[in-house]
């Protein structure tokens, strides 16, 4: 089938995103392995997903009665083969007694969506393992698994994914004309749609968040503002004994600015102390973020800059003779 530009990557995924179970490698106890797939030759290469080291799986290792190989993935590497070169090490698959070679160590990837296998976003990927598509595990197929028989096929092309959709359906019902095809999405639709009720709860927070930050910016306006304007005497007197337009205009705004700094350490320091709340529910930003916490100082220190100067201003306008008088 013809997908366009050379493109010609598919892939077959047999997904089990249920538990497998702390004893799946016979290496050592405690291990817990929850994600294994199995997969055709090209499915990481369609995925996008980076080989880091060895290599990928190829056709002779996906035909019947082949030693049996495996990729694992950087977590899998990190957490139970620390210390040394994964490549051509044996893991043991104890349901299915099944001894296999790793020939490959890939990056991470977030099978189950970015909140993978329903933990919080901030979690790092399951440790995974990657299974020739020929190799069938007989436990992949009984209770509690049952997952053996669950295929997505995965089709990278150029331009509106789509498109070649009804071509795929036609090229596997010439195959078998009775076998359904459902659930043809994009992967960006896969992606909203992990993220979509979870955004449903942001949108609300966000309101609250901007409404909040509004009252802030406001009421702070309206304070500095009236505590200038409470200055005006004061503003006549300096002008009145020689003190320049620009000197007044800098006195009022640096004694603003200052009691402001006030605020604005203490609120930091209890935005870092909540952000141990909000972690867990963030992914792709830091709770702490330098760019958040500086955007929002910087608005509230421009809110106090521009309330004390429009008033001292506007005070500085007026005969010092005037001001004097001023109540």
């Amino acid at each position: 089938m013809p997908l366009g530009r050379g493109v010609t990557h598919t892939g077959f995924n047999l997904r089990s995103d249920s538990k497998i179970g702390p004893n799946l490698l016979g290496i050592g106890e405690g291990w817990e392995v929850r994600a294994l797939y199995r997969v055709s030759p090209d499915y990481l290469t369609a995925m996008g997903t980076r080989l880091l080291q060895g290599r990928m799986f190829t056709d002779r290792d996906n035909q019947v009665g082949a030693p049996p190989v495996v990729i694992v993935d950087r977590t899998f590497a990190r957490e139970f083969l620390s210390g040394g070169d994964p490549i051509g090490k044996r893991v043991h698959l104890a349901p299915a007694s099944l001894w296999c070679t790793i020939i490959g160590v890939s990056e991470d990837m977030k099978n189950g969506g970015l909140r993978d296998n329903q933990l919080w976003l901030s979690k790092p990927p399951f440790a995974t393992i990657y299974l020739p598509h020929a190799v069938q595990p007989a436990f992949m197929y009984e209770p509690p698994w049952n997952t053996g028989r669950s295929m997505y096929l995965v089709v990278r092309t150029t331009g509106d994914p789509l498109r070649v959709a009804e071509a795929v359906r036609r090229a596997v019902w010439a195959v078998d004309p009775n076998q359904p095809i459902a659930d043809v999405k994009t992967m960006n639709q896969r992606v909203m749609e992990s993220v979509a009720v979870r955004q449903l709860g942001v949108w609300p927070l966000l309101t609250f968040a901007v409404t909040a930050l509004a009252l802030a910016v406001g009421g702070i306006y309206g304070l500095v503002a009236y505590a200038v304007a409470q200055r005006t005497r004061e503003i006549g007197i300096r002008m009145a004994l020689g003190a320049s337009r620009a000197n007044v205009l800098l006195l009022m705004m640096k004694d603003s600015i200052r009691l402001s700094l006030v605020g604005v350490v203490v609120g930091v320091a209890g935005g870092h102390w909540l952000t141990r709340v909000l972690a867990s529910q963030l992914f792709g930003i830091s709770a702490t973020d330098p760019a958040t916490y500086s955007s929002v100082v910087g608005l509230l220190l421009l809110s106090v800059a521009l309330a004390s100067y429009v008033p001292a201003r506007r005070a500085t306008a007026v005969d010092p003779m005037i001001a004097l008088r001023y109540q």
